[in-house]
């Protein structure tokens, strides 16, 4: 039996991850120069750097400035509930129809990042374990 190999590049990615946000985000043009694609390509790139809007709009030669994404964000942006509800909507329509014919098993890695200081908005946050780096506190939020 032959095997299906099937090699995705970076740019297959960007535009799968952007199509798909673009749909499910049901965001809109900020402005003529301020578009959902420069948005998420200011986004993508932030994320991929792990640097801020501010170093990724300097990076990006198409990329407006960091207050006008920041001025976009804050109009478009969902409130949370909205925002993982949008989000779940559009993971679920991708799945295949053998994966929705019944309850599937799921596995979950946790990671405690070993926290000292104080809750940022809820005592849930912090969760508590063994000890580990000097604390039994660690950051773990649960909160969604």
């Amino acid at each position: 039996m032959r095997s299906t190999n099937y090699s995705m590049t970076a740019n297959d990615i960007y535009r799968f991850a952007a199509a798909m946000l673009e749909t499910n985000m049901k965001w809109h043009d900020y402005g003529p120069k301020c578009t959902v694609a420069v948005l998420l390509q200011v986004l993508f790139n932030a994320s991929a750097q792990l640097c801020s809007v501010f170093a990724a709009c300097s990076r990006l030669k198409t990329a407006l400035s960091d207050q006008a994404v920041r001025d976009a964000l804050a109009t478009l942006w969902p409130e949370a509930g909205v925002l993982e509800k949008r989000f779940n909507q559009s993971f679920a329509r991708q799945l295949s129809k053998g994966l929705k014919k019944r309850p599937q098993l799921l596995a979950i890695d946790l990671t405690l990042i070993p926290y000292h200081g104080q809750p940022h908005c809820h005592s849930e946050e912090i969760y508590r374990s063994q000890a580990k780096s000097g604390t039994t506190h660690f950051h773990a939020n649960t909160m969604y």
